[in-house]
């Protein structure tokens, strides 16, 4: 659960202690918090910047592209896309009420 998840189901007059809200950041130094950069990423998980790119465009690891440009990537998303990849889960796939055409190739 990311941290803006799990502050949308407090009520507005919940006190919150700064240690569990450092917890849910992942507490470093300051820029451990700063978004990464795909190359950043790259380097993080042992794979091409290109593999990235695609993981992020295909919907798999979540980020957001700066200026419409580059993508960054934040310290959550990778935590996050880490642990689906620790517990061999998938994310659901975005359909957008559409259907996917190429699903026959996911059939074992």
């Amino acid at each position: 659960m990311s941290l803006r998840d799990a502050i949308s189901h407090l009520p507005d007059e919940a006190l919150v202690p700064i240690a569990w809200v450092r917890q849910q950041l992942g507490e470093g130094e300051p820029d451990s918090l700063a978004d990464l950069t795909v190359e950043q990423v790259a380097a993080e998980l042992g794979r091409a910047a290109s593999t990235i790119r695609g993981w992020l465009g295909a919907g798999d690891l979540r980020g957001y592209r700066m200026n419409g440009r580059e993508w960054r990537v934040p310290p959550a998303a990778l935590r996050e896309f880490r642990e689906i990849q620790r517990n061999g889960k998938r994310r659901a796939p975005k359909t957008n009420g559409t259907a996917d055409l190429a699903a026959w190739r996911d059939v074992e």
